[in-house]
């Protein structure tokens, strides 16, 4: 990973990626709300926005989710898809999903951390505007579209490039082209991201920050953060543990 401009980053902001982060779990006792709307997976309201200040480990309306939103285990996953670490991490949560969202113990959400400038705001608006016009199915699917393919590294191409993704997907190319550039998606993207900053995105005191980053929410109202690319192999037990409430 490497630190980019980028128009939603905090300016005091060091984001600092050399890597694989080293392991980290931190259980906290707080109780937050877990579910912060009711939602349906298969569509989402076109045009809804968060005013209250939202916890970032409450689904939202704007979420996407693969699995059961009343899973006992809900992944809430911060990524760039210009960063390769994200790509490979991207990969181990469809594998967590494969082995234990079948059976509703795990859901997960992706939430858009653009920090590679406008390209990669760009990636993340198209997946949420595949979401609009698609459906929870297209979103996923938009997702992994992106980080199978090769970009050009100008705006002009990217955004082109995306068209032909979402043409391709049998998504309306004008709407999607014109929800790309819509106010309504830039609040969104810039929402998901504070939501990222609050979740420690670009870390803390005691550790470095990064994406990909992910939080292990449970209803209990415990969070778990993991930093980093972490393997299928170290998740695992962590999260066999966790449902087995150690």
């Amino acid at each position: 990973m490497e630190e980019k401009s980028n128009k939603f980053l905090i300016p005091t902001a060091i984001v600092i990626a050399a890597g694989l982060i080293v392991w980290g779990i931190i259980s906290t006792n707080k109780e937050p709300k877990f579910i912060e709307d009711q939602l349906v997976v298969t569509e989402r309201e076109q045009s809804t926005t968060q005013t209250t200040t939202i916890k970032p480990y409450s689904i939202r309306k704007t979420d996407y989710i693969l699995g059961n939103p009343d899973a006992n285990l809900v992944f809430v996953n911060f990524s760039d898809f210009e960063c390769s670490f994200c790509k490979i991490f991207h990969q181990t949560m469809h594998r967590i999903i494969d082995e234990y969202g079948k059976e509703g113990k795990v859901a997960w959400i992706f939430r858009q951390f653009p920090l590679h400038g406008v390209t990669s705001e760009k990636k993340s608006a198209a997946v949420k505007c595949a979401g609009q016009l698609g459906g929870n199915t297209k979103f996923w699917e938009m997702s992994d579209k992106i980080f199978q393919t090769e970009f050009s590294n100008e705006e002009k191409f990217v955004v082109e490039q995306l068209g032909e993704l979402a043409r391709g997907m049998n998504i309306d190319e004008k709407k999607f082209l014109a929800c790309l550039d819509s106010k309504a998606i830039l609040e969104i993207l810039q929402q998901e991201y504070q939501t990222g900053i609050d979740a420690g995105v670009l870390g803390t005191s005691n550790a470095q920050g990064g994406t990909p980053f992910t939080l292990i929410a449970t209803k209990l109202g415990k969070t778990y953060p993991i930093n980093g690319a972490q393997p299928y192999n170290v998740i695992q037990p962590i999260i066999d543990l966790i449902l087995q409430g150690n």
